[in-house]
Formats: C-alpha cells, sequence, structure tokens
C-alpha cells in the first residue's frame, strides 16, 4: 500500500469498526488484503493536543519498537501526521490484519470459548507465549500502559505466538516507577484472566514470566499488588 500524499490516504473507505471523540478505525480490502485504517481527529487529550508526541505519533513509534525488538505485532504499513489548523493536530495509521487472528477478549466472549479455553495444550501454549513476550518487552524497559485482552491477537492454530496492538500509552520508564509499569501491565492482563484462567494457570504464567521455580518474597508482594491493582475501579 502506498499513499503519495494525505488526500490520497483519506480517499481510502472501509467498513467502520468504531469512533470514538478522537479517532475512528475502518476496515478495509486493497488488492485482496486486508487493513485497519485509524484517523486520529486530535493529537491527544489535554496538553498533548497541542504540544509535544501526538497520540498517533506515540502510537507508529511504539509498533515500530516492536519490530525492531522482535515483538510480533501487527504489520504497520503506513503512517502520518499534520496540523490540520493552527490548533488542530490530526494523523492516520494504517496496519495490514494479521490472518486468522483474533483478540483475547472476543475469542473469551464468543460461542467457543468454553471448548477453547477449555483445552488444557491450547491455553498452556497461549500462557506461555504470552507470558514469554510480556517478559520481552519488560526486560526491554518498556511498558504497553493498557495490556488489556482486546489490544493482544492470537491465532487459534498458534496460540503460542500473541501479537501486542495498540499500543498509544506504551513506554520505558525511569528505574523508580518500572515496578509500578509491571503491576501495572500485569494487572491489566489479569483483571480478565481471573474470569477466564485457573488460578494454576494464572501462577503458571507469572512463573514462566519471571523465568522462577520458586517465588521470593519480593515476588509475593508483587502479586498482592497486581491483585490490589484495580481493587474499587472494577
Amino acid at each position: 500500500m502506498h499513499f503519495s500524499n494525505w488526500e490520497d490516504a483519506q480517499a481510502v473507505k472501509g467498513d467502520l469498526i468504531s469512533r470514538s471523540l478522537m479517532s475512528s478505525l475502518q476496515k478495509a480490502t486493497i488488492a485482496g488484503r486486508h487493513y485497519y485504517i485509524k484517523y486520529y481527529e486530535f493529537a491527544g487529550r489535554h496538553v498533548r493536543r497541542y504540544i509535544g508526541r501526538s497520540r498517533v505519533r506515540a502510537e507508529w513509534e511504539n509498533l515500530l519498537y516492536f519490530q525492531k525488538h522482535g515483538i510480533p505485532t501487527a504489520r504497520l504499513v503506513a503512517f502520518g501526521e499534520r496540523r490540520a489548523s493552527l490548533f488542530r493536530r490530526e494523523g492516520m495509521l494504517v496496519t495490514e490484519e494479521v490472518p486468522g487472528a483474533i483478540d483475547l477478549l472476543s475469542l473469551m466472549t464468543g460461542a467457543d470459548a468454553k471448548r477453547t479455553l477449555g483445552n488444557r495444550s491450547w491455553t498452556d501454549a497461549l500462557v506461555s507465549g504470552l507470558a514469554g513476550t510480556v517478559s520481552l518487552l519488560h526486560a526491554n524497559n518498556f511498558f504497553h500502559g493498557d495490556l488489556k485482552w482486546r489490544n493482544i491477537l492470537v491465532r487459534k492454530d498458534q496460540p503460542s505466538k500473541v501479537f501486542l496492538i495498540d499500543c498509544p500509552m506504551g513506554r520505558k520508564l525511569p528505574g523508580f516507577l518500572r515496578e509500578r509499569g509491571i503491576v501495572k501491565d500485569l494487572a491489566c492482563l489479569d483483571k480478565v484472566a481471573k474470569y477466564s484462567l485457573s488460578r494454576t494457570k494464572r501462577m503458571a504464567f507469572y512463573h514462566k514470566y519471571t523465568g522462577k521455580m520458586r517465588l521470593d518474597d519480593n515476588d509475593k508482594r508483587r502479586i498482592r499488588r497486581i491483585l490490589r491493582f484495580f481493587k474499587g475501579r472494577e
């Protein structure tokens, strides 16, 4: 896919998937391939609407970061931004659909969720693959910031390989905030996992994430923080 200018990019139309006050998402088919086109009408909320790194720039830079460090993600095929007026910046990014992939939240709420998640070998592969990917992300001192099940893609025929998407909040953190970044990402995952996976599977995820067979006191304190993170906000 190639856009010679901003107008060419805007001319591509697809089926509307979602819309918010800030952005819209469309799905388009071009030359037999499926693409997601995300258009931002504003650079962000509050101060970021006017200055600083825009939300769309953060999203495409983070996808490029994933690609650079071997973290599976949707292929980024086009991106850009422009100043539409003195007080408004707009942007766009286009990603290619991951063939055969579904986000984990849709999978969990789908008609065959019980059969899929009830398959022990399938969930073991998913837990192992997800733990390895998140561990790699954090080993690079990078934190997703919105690691919800809807932002994780998986193929039913290859659950050990997960794809991270939709990451405008992702960033590196200084040392004193690193632990909070870990807790937030893992709490986002566990917020849904506690309703879908057994306690044994959730603990298997943590063991795989840390690479430890036995947990120490620091791990136990972290787990308590993870379990409390969204208390009162659900």
